[in-house]
């Protein structure tokens, strides 16, 4: 155990220090470390060189990851746990080893009484692991949510939102639009260009439609070059004119490519659920039917489902 300047609390400060399963030290009032535990000392790597220690908290990066400096954010938070009412705060906190690594943590700060003198116990949880952990996680989540070409969320996603959508409000007079829309003539693209340049225009069109829709709507690939949107407490007329817009923004220019520029149009089919007894099923139908019915009048158009659904 490491020997403290303090020598008075000396053994206070072992006992407490020797029980500590994680990266303990204790803080004094003038924002020195005067004491800390061996896993301390190894999350740090300064073994054998403690005394770099004695600021524990300038050993950091200039600034947090929140964009603080970590010389301010420090020490607004030593000052709150020495003089706040509770005596106990906790942090996320990026600190820096003896090699320059950056570590992500969490510090808890407690502030003890031992006879008279006011101390802060800083409790460092390494969040390395976690961090990964839930790194991991998210690219689960990604593989399983989100289409791997163009970032959207894929068809399993949409259908599992929109099924929720249905069972909460779908006896209900809220309307749900769908609209369905596939590029034109893309087998034209591929054949010409290749698979690569086909793999390009259906993310440039992809980042083109996403400008235009409205935050709270949901884009998804539904499957090859065809996508499908879903517009919650949307109108059958607003849809139609969400749908024209996102039309005109494919079509606006042509997309450039190696020097080359391909023009390239989509075809859409809208539906909306005005009727509580409309199935989602229904609705999906419906709006496939009204893209097809827009395929066979030329293409580059809109087209919704007639009567009421």
């Amino acid at each position: 155990m490491h020997q403290l300047t303090c020598m008075s609390r000396q053994g206070y400060f072992c006992t407490a220090m020797e029980i500590m399963p994680m990266a303990c030290a204790f803080i004094s009032d003038t924002y020195e470390c005067i004491g800390q535990n061996r896993e301390c000392v190894a999350l740090y790597g300064f073994a054998g060189n403690e005394d770099k220690m004695k600021r524990i908290f300038d050993l950091a990066p200039q600034y947090q990851a929140d964009g603080r400096l970590s010389v301010e954010k420090s020490l607004e938070y030593v000052k709150r746990a020495f003089e706040g009412e509770s005596g106990r705060v906790r942090f996320e906190w990026i600190l820096s080893t003896s090699e320059g690594l950056q570590v992500p943590a969490e510090v808890t700060l407690i502030r003890m009484d031992t006879g008279g003198n006011y101390v802060c116990a800083a409790f460092i949880n390494d969040l390395r692991e976690l961090k990964e952990a839930m790194a991991s996680l998210d690219k689960i989540s990604t593989l399983a949510f989100k289409d791997s070409l163009t970032g959207l969320y894929n068809r399993r996603y949409f259908m599992d939102r929109l099924n929720f959508e249905f069972r909460i409000f779908g006896s209900s007079q809220k309307s749900i639009s769908v609209i369905i829309y596939d590029l034109d003539k893309f087998k034209n693209v591929n054949d010409t260009y290749g698979h690569p340049v086909g793999d390009e225009v259906l993310q440039q069109v992809s980042n083109r439609v996403k400008t235009v829709l409205r935050a709270r709507d949901l884009l998804a690939r539904y499957g090859g070059e065809e996508f499908i949107v879903m517009l919650l407490d949307t109108s059958a007329d607003e849809a139609f004119r969400l749908a024209e817009r996102l039309r005109d923004s494919v079509c606006a220019a042509p997309i450039p490519y190696n020097g080359n520029e391909i023009n390239i149009s989509i075809s859409l089919g809208v539906a909306t659920k005005t009727l509580p007894q409309t199935t989602m099923e229904k609705l999906i139908e419906s709006a496939d039917k009204a893209l097809y019915k827009a395929k066979n009048n030329g293409r580059n158009r809109t087209e919704a489902c007639s009567g009421e659904l």
